[in-house]
């Protein structure tokens, strides 16, 4: 259901069928949902829920709240160079002011324009919120919405390119952007790949092929399209949200 529901929210903005299933694919290791993939898979946290017919086993994963959020999208897709207000909204609408749905109560300390500390419901709201159907649309959403803004691509590509005393590999530049630390597995390499080339070509109108192509953060003219699914792609994955 829950790859169903991505592939259905990323739709309108991957209209090449190519282009999205590369998307889920990825998804599918670096994603999960509420539940960790295989890749994050603790025995520690199993719980085992008993149905009629049969037993399933969930994981639970703690998410971060909305202000966590918000602060890795701003270092992803905000940047100095181009300091687009529509990028700042277009956060502020779909984490910010969605605190029941990401968790992160208001205080009276808070300047932030959408909280009211003074009703209830927002002083108690928890700390962490646990993955949801409605967290989860609201971030494929504002993720679209973020790459839709074509300075927040450049800016995710500058801020890729920070990464380049860490790595010389530039996917693994735009991988730390949301996993900073983290090493770049083989696997999602080869298919962030080969989403840079499809996107590239199919959406782009580019002729890349995956053995020739010179990948390449400073080419935001013909790679355009590519770093743009490659950020969505990023930014859709929940690993980065679970703590």
């Amino acid at each position: 259901m829950c790859i169903k529901k991505i592939f259905n929210n990323i739709g309108h903005l991957a209209d090449n069928i190519k282009v999205k299933y590369i998307i889920i694919f990825i998804s599918f290791f670096i994603i999960s949902c509420g539940e960790k993939s295989l890749l994050d898979f603790d025995p520690n946290t199993v719980t085992t829920v008993i149905e009629p017919q049969n037993s399933i086993t969930q994981v639970n994963a703690n998410m971060a709240n909305r202000t966590y959020v918000s602060s890795v999208l701003k270092s992803a897709f905000y940047h100095g160079s181009l300091p687009n207000a529509a990028i700042l909204s277009q956060i502020d609408w779909g984490v910010i002011s969605r605190s029941s749905d990401f968790g992160g109560p208001c205080t009276f300390n808070d300047d932030d324009a959408f909280c009211n500390p003074n009703q209830l419901n927002n002083v108690y709201i928890p700390m962490m919120a646990g993955s949801s159907t409605g967290r989860q649309g609201f971030k494929v959403r504002v993720c679209e919405n973020l790459v839709g803004i074509n300075d927040a691509v450049y800016n995710f590509v500058e801020n890729a390119k920070e990464n380049s005393s860490i790595s010389t590999d530039p996917l693994e530049q735009a991988y730390m952007v949301f996993y900073p630390g983290q090493t770049l597995q083989p696997l999602i390499s080869e298919h962030l790949l080969r989403l840079l080339v499809s996107a590239s070509n199919e959406i782009g109108g580019e002729s890349f092929t995956e053995s020739t192509i010179v990948v390449d953060l400073n080419n935001t003219t013909s790679q355009f399209q590519g770093w743009k699914y490659v950020a969505l792609t990023l930014c859709i994955s929940n690993g980065w949200e679970q703590l």
